[in-house]
């Protein structure tokens, strides 16, 4: 065998492989057209360099059939090369987005794709595959036979172009997700299902949103005995969930859950914490009666406490990397917001849900930050540094349009986004920490963490001592009803 020879079979085979990795890409895209589609949050979207060539890197999360998967793949076939364009472009697209359209393998759910149908690298891989395999036959042939080379090539060569029609193109291949950017769907979660090709015309694309800050407007209103809403009152403590009535009664609800760091009244439910960090979340009817449990995702098992949100969505604090995590009720991760970089503080994080916004209290800082709850873009609310030491607790009253912080042990303040805060009232001697805060108008809830619970009018900023459990308690929370 002389060296062409060998020569040209090596050429012939680095063809064939080139090739057959193409047409299986080719394949997988083509197949991937009639899988299952599903909803998808965008986790992560930065632009990397291979070989000095740019390309987007997109980690996303979707669910199928209640199990929880992560997947990094845009298209089928090899990472985007050359041919890409606007990565930057598609990578800050997707900072914006919220749910996009994954496509996954029927049997296998852990393969999935952004992107259906022949990529721009696959077309690629067959031309390369071709060239090269088509060049090995004219080496090996280098006399008459050579035209059953140039043959080859120009039958393939014919069929890529004509793969390059726009008609054609439409109907087999994938528009390049970096020229166009309607692959990467993003849906309504009401709406998920995709006939064909994106269609820009029949679909709503969600524009970059920034935060818009509502403003409350201070409208103080006076109440009579009559207009006073009821309360009632769930703490948590080393003993179990107490309930506690508008006269100070109280009683163990919840024997099982002790020490838990934090529960909310939503609705109708009460959700709580069955532990300290990253503990799953349980939800019982206001009688006690546990309906069911929420696990929490692995990227959020740092989280402290959380927040009810609407559309059954909850907001973890993770006080640990100063981040929040979205999830919802099945306790699948929607999304993660940074506060700001990691301080290693560890300080606590309380929140409010406004407007469909979510307002957070950073303790070390004393600074507000507001997180849209539609697009998740955080920025400041209103920085406290300059006159509260430390928050320990954040409210809001939608009747005096005013939110409340307190500051540790030194009292209550009342603030808007404009404007100082003002102060509205000290605790009594002994107190102690203030811990928890919840706003029943004109009373303001404070719980110290030695199980005592305190009742401020927040007009004439009076203090006086509401019950006293005698027992070290974690976390607060109201039900208000209407009389």
């Amino acid at each position: 065998m002389n060296i062409r020879v060998a020569f040209s079979r090596f050429v012939m085979a680095v063809g064939l492989a080139l090739f057959v990795w193409g047409a299986h890409g080719a394949y997988t895209g083509l197949k991937a057209r009639s899988w299952p589609h599903t909803i998808g949050f965008v986790l992560e979207s930065s632009v990397k360099k291979r070989f000095k060539i740019e390309y987007p890197h997109i980690l996303y999360s979707y669910r199928v059939n209640g199990n929880h998967y992560t997947g990094d793949r845009l298209m089928s076939g090899p990472e985007p090369g050359p041919g890409t364009k606007n990565p930057k472009a598609l990578v800050a697209k997707l900072k914006n987005e919220k749910q996009i359209d994954v496509v996954h393998h029927p049997e296998k759910p852990e393969r999935a794709l952004l992107v259906t149908g022949i990529g721009d690298t696959v077309l690629l891989l067959l031309l390369s595959g071709v060239t090269f395999f088509s060049a090995g036959l004219l080496l090996k042939f280098p006399e008459g036979n050579g035209c059953l080379g140039i043959f080859v090539f120009l039958l393939f060569f014919s069929m890529v172009v004509f793969l390059m029609v726009p008609k054609v193109r439409k109907a087999l291949v994938a528009h390049h997700i970096l020229s166009t950017m309607d692959e990467v769907v993003v849906h309504d979660s009401r709406a998920i299902r995709r006939k064909g090709l994106f269609d820009p015309e029949k679909s709503k694309q969600l524009a970059p949103s920034t935060v818009e800050i509502v403003k409350p407007e201070p409208t103080p209103k006076k109440q009579t005995t009559k207009d006073i809403n009821h309360s009632v009152l769930y703490v948590s403590s080393e003993k179990g969930i107490y309930r506690i009535d508008e006269k100070g009664g109280h009683e163990i609800l919840i024997g099982e859950i002790k020490n838990s760091y934090c529960l909310e009244v939503y609705g109708e439910n009460l959700y709580v914490s069955t532990g300290a960090r990253g503990a799953s979340i349980k939800t019982y009817t206001l009688n006690g009666r546990l309906i069911n449990e929420i696990s929490i995702p692995a990227p959020a098992v740092e989280y402290l406490t959380f927040k009810c949100l609407p559309h059954s969505r909850f907001a973890l604090l993770d006080n640990k990397n100063d981040a929040i995590h979205f999830i919802d009720s099945d306790g699948f991760l929607l999304k993660t917001a940074g506060l700001s970089q990691p301080d290693k503080h560890w300080q606590d994080l309380d929140g409010v849900v406004v407007n469909n916004l979510l307002y957070v209290g950073e303790v070390s800082e004393s600074k507000i930050v507001v997180i849209d709850l539609d697009t998740f873009a955080v920025s400041m609310f209103k920085d406290l540094s300059d006159r509260l030491y430390a928050i320990s607790a954040v409210a809001y009253s939608p009747q005096s349009g005013f939110f409340y912080a307190s500051d540790q042990d030194r009292g209550l303040y009342a603030f808007s986004q404009a404007g100082p805060p003002k102060k509205i009232g000290s605790p009594m001697a002994g107190f102690g920490y203030y811990a928890e805060l919840e706003i029943d108008y004109p009373r303001a809830y404070i719980m110290s963490t030695k199980g005592v619970i305190g009742v401020m009018d927040l007009n004439t900023g009076s203090f006086k001592k509401f019950c006293d459990l005698q027992v070290r308690t974690r976390a607060l929370t109201i039900h208000v009803s209407k009389p």
